[in-house]
């Protein structure tokens, strides 16, 4: 099985465990460097996805040396410009970064 297969099987998965995420890969070829987003950043916070992301990152590195695996809920730190895959689960709201909530008391 090549490791796009395995990352999309899994990332697959975990949104169906998790119908509240979406996720979108990019592989950056410069570097063979998969790049996966993570939405919503709260997420991040989840202690069994901290230990998905551990457990996929040391198994994919143990098959696959060569290539890379990247997990940001920061687009400051990569910015996914032309993503390949975007797997959105049923629950999903979009963050909207630029939105401000104005709130009157009337």
């Amino acid at each position: 099985m090549k490791i796009q297969e395995i990352i999309f099987q899994e990332l697959e998965r975990l949104v169906v465990e998790n119908p509240q995420l979406q996720f979108t890969y990019e592989l950056d070829t410069r570097d063979d460097t998969h790049c996966i987003e993570v939405l919503p950043k709260i997420f991040n916070q989840n202690d069994a996805y901290r230990q998905f992301k551990v457990d996929l990152v040391f198994r994919l590195s143990q098959e696959f040396p060569c290539e890379g695996l990247f997990f940001s809920t920061d687009e400051r730190m990569h910015q996914i410009e032309k993503p390949s895959l975007i797997i959105t689960g049923k629950a999903f709201i979009q963050e909207d970064k630029h939105k401000k909530l104005l709130v009157l008391d009337l």
